[in-house]
């Protein structure tokens, strides 16, 4: 006898909005046909935070359906065969996800409601190579995003950043990590120059600091986050120039700054030495 939990009665919720489920037990394996129609059935649900793998993500999103879920759940392993179902689920305004495996970053041109976007390679063994093209050239059809987060793609250039960027209207938080970009010049470009709140920069060490001074014509930055990247510290004086009250950012209100760790310090860390 089959006594896995119906969602039925979640129907009878007209409020309800968000819906976190548990892995299965084991022995259970993944979701039944009728569970899944259950899920499907939900009307009000826009986030939906379920152990996914690429089949169940595939019978949740299933053509013809009518769903508008904003926020859902994605494999541990973002492949092309993940990422090639997203677009049947044209509402979808976040993706944050650590461990990306594409080649090709076609689906994105599918997603044209995405405001929040995360996307990391992994670490430094998984970094990208040769995705950052098809990367930028996905995201540039993305013009409602509003936060952008990119970590671990070394081949991702100032110059693919300079032609993305200003295409993003509506930028407010950008995030940069571990890249290996050698300048910020992007920066003072508009709409960022007027629009952008945010801005973390951490593990980017291939920067001079003289960089820096592009980020002087973000007239309306609020947060500036500087961890660990360039390639020389500051002196003792100059984070005091971006302390709030700041007299290079009039309106910002938040202001972090960490240095770099000695290489020798780096591998104690790692327990190397």
């Amino acid at each position: 006898m089959d006594a896995r939990p119906s969602f039925a009665p979640l129907a009878a919720l007209p409020l309800l909005s968000q819906l976190k489920i548990g892995q299965p037990k084991r022995g259970r394996g993944e979701f039944s046909d009728v569970q899944i129609d259950q899920l499907r059935a939900l009307p009000r649900l826009r986030n939906v935070r379920v152990e996914m793998t690429t089949p169940l993500m595939r019978r949740l999103l299933r053509q013809p359906h009518d769903l508008q879920w904003q926020q859902i759940s994605l494999p541990g392993l973002l492949d092309d065969d993940a990422a090639a179902l997203l677009p049947q689920l044209p509402s979808l305004t976040q993706i944050i996800h650590s461990w990306i495996d594409c080649e090709r970053f076609d689906w994105l041109r599918g997603l044209p409601n995405l405001t929040d976007v995360t996307l990391s390679f992994g670490g430094p063994e998984g970094a990208a190579v040769g995705r950052a093209a098809p990367l930028a050239v996905g995201l540039r059809s993305c013009s409602k995003i509003e936060k952008l987060a990119l970590s671990n793609c070394s081949d991702l250039t100032t110059a693919q950043l300079a032609e993305l960027l200003p295409r993003l209207l509506r930028l407010r938080d950008l995030r940069l990590s571990s890249l290996d970009i050698d300048s910020l010049s992007f920066l003072a470009q508009p709409p960022l120059t007027s629009r952008l709140r945010r801005l973390e920069l951490s593990d980017c060490r291939q920067l001079p600091l003289s960089e820096l001074r592009h980020a002087h014509s973000l007239c309306g930055l609020r947060q500036l986050e500087l961890i660990r990247s360039f390639s020389e510290p500051m002196d003792s004086l100059s984070p005091l120039l971006y302390t709030p009250p700041s007299l290079l950012l009039p309106q910002l209100e938040q202001f972090e700054y960490a240095t770099p760790l000695p290489a020798a310090e780096e591998f104690e860390e790692d327990g190397q030495v």
